[in-house]
């Protein structure tokens, strides 16, 4: 009969291959959803759907437990970050960058997780090891963004949405990571309500900005890049997500980005022809190489 400790490894290691299979292929749907949605409204259906269809199936199997002001407080406030900030500007910022270059822009996001969550969590302090990933990573990323940049100002523009991107989720994952037993919820309805929160964030930017969508024009494989998201960029990834940064450390939490690099470039070459010139694949491998530097140099995982 395994260990409690060995169901922890093991649930662990699923949730960190449910995570890197969701979110590694969504770059690439939220491209092909973009040729037909606009990006906030795009991304309040991806979100919002998920989290309306999660929390009433919680509900059946027996999540009752009813939402309290403190609970919608951490909601609103967790879904302004990671959905507003940081998936809605993700999804903007697409519109410009290549899905392949995105993938490999957002497996910068450990190095500032493990930063912050020593400067703010009082997690332990990065090591030699960890810092040699950190300037070797950030030096890949900010060579990565000045060739992007460098292509014109939209492509500059989309840049930037992503530096925001990063931050948002940054900001976003430390805040529910340390107020997450701030609430009577399970990290499941924990999850649906904060989906939901983002969801009603996202659609009021959508109708402020005055995003239109013409739904006779979204072709079939529009509508199943978004059914794609909904139920695996939303409530695959995000519930298995949210359960390992409550569970484990932040660096263990963040290691999904160890492959999603590699994932989102495979499928961007496979399904839409992005190029794979020799230069991502040099930033590419340095960047997987700063994340094993940073994760197995960490003293707690």
């Amino acid at each position: 009969m395994p260990t409690v400790t060995n169901r922890h490894g093991q649930l662990t290691l699923f949730c960190l291959f449910l995570v890197c299979a969701s979110w590694g292929s969504c770059y690439l749907f939220i491209e092909l959803s973009l040729r037909s949605f606009p990006p906030f409204l795009l991304t309040a259906a991806r979100l919002g759907f998920a989290g309306a269809i999660l929390f009433p199936l919680l509900r059946l199997f027996g999540y009752r437990e009813r939402p309290t002001l403190q609970d919608l407080k951490f909601a609103f406030t967790t879904a302004f970050f990671m959905s507003v900030l940081s998936a809605g500007l993700m999804t903007v910022g697409q519109q410009y960058v290549p899905s392949g270059t995105v993938a490999m822009i957002m497996g910068s996001v450990p190095l500032w997780m493990v930063i912050a969550g020593w400067l703010f969590l009082k997690e332990n302090r990065p090591t030699h090891r960890q810092t040699v990933g950190l300037l070797l990573g950030t030096g890949s990323v900010v060579l990565l963004g000045i060739r992007q940049g460098s292509v014109g100002m939209g492509s500059a523009f989309g840049m930037m949405c992503l530096a925001l991107n990063i931050a948002g989720w940054v900001g976003g994952s430390l805040y529910a990571k340390a107020h997450a037993h701030d609430s009577r919820l399970s990290v499941l309805q924990s999850t649906a309500l904060m989906l939901m929160a983002g969801g009603l964030e996202l659609l009021f930017v959508s109708i402020v900005l005055g995003e239109k969508l013409d739904v006779e024009a979204v072709p079939m494989l529009g509508w199943i890049s978004v059914l794609v998201l909904i139920f695996f960029g939303g409530i695959t990834a995000y519930t298995c997500y949210f359960w390992l940064l409550e569970h484990t450390s932040t660096a263990v939490a963040i290691s999904y980005d160890y492959v999603n690099p590699v994932v989102g470039m495979i499928l961007g070459y496979l399904v839409t022809g992005e190029s794979i010139d020799s230069i991502k694949i040099v930033i590419c491998g340095a960047i997987i190489l700063a994340l094993y530097f940073v994760i197995t140099g960490n003293r707690r995982l």
